[in-house]
């Protein structure tokens, strides 16, 4: 189970990162990173890949 959080995780962060850089590229620096959407993405993709990966150290 942990592995599987762990590979979502990497995917949130793959797909988010993407749009994020997909964002830049339409509209602007300044206004991709304000979008709460794309940086809500990557700030839980870290969370779950970063936690599972202490949790699978812990064990």
């Amino acid at each position: 189970m942990e592995y599987i959080k762990l590979i979502l995780g990497i995917a949130l962060i793959m797909v988010f990162a993407w749009l994020l850089i997909r964002n830049i590229k339409r509209s602007g620096t300044l206004h991709s990173l304000f979008r709460i959407d794309t940086i809500l993405g990557l700030a839980c993709g870290f969370y779950l890949a970063i936690t599972t990966a202490f949790s699978l150290l812990l064990q």
